[in-house]
């Protein structure tokens, strides 16, 4: 990832700036800054240098970040990524929560009460009906592909997606809402964790997804050549 996008993270997580730094898999005594560790990475380009935020040390599989050596933030750049949000994002924020809210007070709503003779009737109509539906299914199962079993996951403007498959994914077809597509055209094995960026989805005008661009995430597909389409609304 580069600087900027890890700044964006930090930014939309409101992280603090505090990193554990890693060179050819020798980490550091002590965290650093983000400035710091991208002004060396780009001193040492023949070095590997990976990122791990200072609050995610302690976790089972520290998810290890490589920087990429350019292109360098300048200070002013700096700067500007690291203002509060502007007032938009608080009002999605409060959308959000006031939205989570409500789905907790819906959740605890008594359910209405209804005439047990209604009830007895309509199960008693469609009790048929769901015979014949659980038989359609079970003989499009013996036919149908195998599915994708994946772990999606999101991080500001990054996507985590884990292969919890047990055989290798040829390759990845990612969809987002608003047409935008990531063709992952390498193998993914059993258990691999991708990273991909918000920069490698492709719009239908040929247009990248840019940093600070917004799109609509309500709905997500994975696609994964021998298996059933993988489809999540949000």
């Amino acid at each position: 990832m580069t600087e900027r996008e890890i700044r964006l993270w930090m930014l939309e997580e409101s992280a603090q700036d505090s990193w554990w730094i890693s060179v050819d898999g020798e980490t550091g005594e002590d965290a650093v800054s983000l400035a710091k560790a991208a002004d060396y990475a780009s001193a040492h380009e023949d070095s590997q240098v990976q990122l791990l935020h200072s609050e995610q040390g302690e976790v089972k599989n520290p998810p290890w970040i490589i920087l990429e050596p350019h292109p360098v933030m300048t200070a002013e750049e700096r700067e500007n990524l690291s203002r509060p949000k502007s007032w938009v994002g608080l009002c999605i924020q409060l959308a959000i929560l006031a939205g989570v809210i409500g789905g907790i007070i819906y959740a605890f709503m008594p359910e209405p009460v209804r005439d047990p003779l209604e009830q007895k009737l309509r199960a008693n109509i469609g009790k048929q009906e769901m015979l014949q539906r659980l038989s359609r299914v079970e003989e499009l199962g013996e036919e149908s592909e195998p599915g994708i079993d994946a772990l999606l996951a999101r991080s500001g403007r990054i996507f985590f997606i884990t292969n919890r498959n047990k055989t290798t994914w040829p390759s990845l077809k990612v969809s987002l809402g608003d047409g935008y597509l990531c063709d992952w055209k390498e193998p993914v094995p059993p258990g691999a964790t991708m990273q991909i960026p918000f920069r490698m989805f492709v719009g239908e005008d040929g247009a990248t997804l840019e940093d600070g661009k917004d799109v609509d995430l309500y709905r997500i597909v994975l696609e994964v050549p021998g298996l059933q389409k993988w489809e999540k609304i949000l």
